[in-house]
């Protein structure tokens, strides 16, 4: 589900099948996920450290908002 460096754990629900579901990740410092898409709208919360998330094709720091535990909640569109 995740590229190898990272950790994840299905809370509830089926992330391979259309409705909600809650999936805890666990990622080193530094670490990327490749650009890609949702079919549906996603909204995270960051436990510890910092997540910079985007949208689009390709990698673009600049275009990015980084989140933190003091923000209630990242919410990313599809």
């Amino acid at each position: 589900m995740v590229p190898a460096g990272a950790q994840a754990a299905v809370l509830n629900g089926d992330p391979s099948k259309e409705g909600v579901y809650t999936l805890r990740l666990k990622m080193p410092g530094g670490y990327k996920i490749a650009p890609h898409s949702h079919p549906t709208d996603e909204n995270v919360t960051v436990i510890s450290g910092a997540l910079g998330a985007a949208m689009g094709d390709k990698f673009d720091t600049s275009a990015g908002k980084t989140s933190s535990p003091a923000d209630s909640c990242a919410c990313l569109k599809g």
